[in-house]
Formats: C-alpha cells, structure tokens, sequence
C-alpha cells in the first residue's frame, strides 16, 4: 500500500533500496510506489513520510517533493551534505534529491528519461540502462551497479551553472525564454529591487517551445525586474 504514518501504520510496496544519514534517518526507494520516504526514529517509534515522488504517478520529472516523478526507483545513497542519490530504474537516469529551506528538490545528474543506452559523459550526453544500485564515498562520487550493460559506473556530481533568462521588447510586448533543462526554477517578478520580499513567482503564460520555457506579457508597461530562482 502506501501510506506514511507512525510504525506499521505505514504502507510500503516493493521498497529496495535503502541508506542512512549521518543524523540517523533513514532513507528508501518505493519502488512500487514511485516514492522516495524517509523514516525517522524517535524513542521506540518510526515516523515514515514522503519526500519525493507519489504513488500512481510515473514518470521523469524534476521538482519539488511531489511535484517530481520516478519510475521504479531501486538504489539509494546519501552523501555527507544529506544529498540523496536515487538509481531511477525504469528512466535510466540518476536523480538527486537535495534538501531545500523548505522540502526538497529532485533533479536529474545522469542519463536521459526512457533512453537506454551506454555511453559516459556529462549530464544528458551518458546513457545508462536499468541503473539498479548505487553508493557514495566520503569524496562525493558515485558508483552505480547498472544491471541492464553488466556494468559498474561512477561519476560526481558537478556543479551546473545558472540558466540564462533571455529577455526581449517589442512595442508592448515583453518575452522571456530560459532552457528547458531548468524545470527546478521559477521565474519570479517584482518591481522593487530594494525590497525582497515583493518578489513573485510567474505561474500562468508559460509554455514550452523545443528547448525553451516561453514567458509573454502582451500588457508589459511599468517597470520591471526578472529573475530565475531555484
């Protein structure tokens, strides 16, 4: 089943993978539910909550929480900053899971969705196929059991730099474009610098084109400032 809840009134389906941090949490894979959850211990009682991924949703979505999806994740690992390694099985892909101020965030490290394949390389450019289980050293990298080549593969996980926002104006019309790969940002507004709490996320009007979130506003007039926040 699934269900998060206190000892056995949580419900797993199929957990595999499991790691524990450093402060003692402990760390699974849900398979069968397409779910990363996190169980904490407190005297003699087990806490288990959701962190990332929901059940019944498959797919290979980076962002927030639940708003990220999996496909039959197998292997986990947590680094020493509390970072989570997720070996995403059935999208061939390595995700991270990185504690944020407020939850956490999912991104993809390695691979690409539904892409089976052998080649190393950065980011998109290595295809993996059924990456299964995974560990990390002290140093941060990563080792992988990739089931699907009979392989053993390692890699880090580098830094990558912010996403370009492009912005142009014409007439009244203002339009803004940012790459695709950046699905954990948000675009934000405000017409204050000086006051940062009067930044806004930018929900509605944004589309996908090829490579590119797309941003339009036909009513562009007072002044205005623009940012990509992760």
């Amino acid at each position: 089943g699934f269900a998060d809840g206190l000892n056995n009134g949580a419900l797993f389906n199929y957990p595999y993978g499991i790691a524990a941090s450093s402060e003692g949490k402990l760390y699974v894979a849900d398979s069968g539910n397409n779910a990363i959850r996190e169980i904490s211990h407190a005297g003699l009682d087990w806490t288990v909550t959701t962190i990332a991924g929901r059940t019944g949703d498959i797919g290979g979505a980076d962002g927030p929480g639940s708003a990220a999806t999996f496909n039959f994740p197998t292997g986990v690992a947590v680094d020493s900053a509390g970072n989570l390694y997720v070996a995403d099985q059935s999208n061939h892909t390595i995700r991270k899971v990185g504690p944020q101020p407020t939850g956490w965030m999912v991104s993809t490290i390695g691979g690409m969705v539904t892409n089976a394949g052998s080649a190393d390389g950065i980011g998109t450019n290595a295809l993996l196929k059924k990456p299964w289980g995974l560990a990390v050293d002290k140093g941060g990298t990563i080792f992988v059991a990739e089931y699907g080549n009979s392989t053993i593969r390692s890699g880090v996980a580098i830094s990558v730099p912010a996403p370009p926002l492009q912005i142009a104006l014409s007439n009244a019309q203002l339009t803004l474009m940012w790459p695709a790969w950046a699905s954990n940002y948000v675009l934000e507004a405000t017409g204050q610098l000086d006051s940062p709490g009067s930044w806004v996320s930018i929900t509605n009007g944004i589309a996908l084109s090829g490579q590119y979130f797309v941003f339009t506003d036909f009513s562009a007039g007072a002044s205005a400032f623009y940012r990509l926040r992760q």
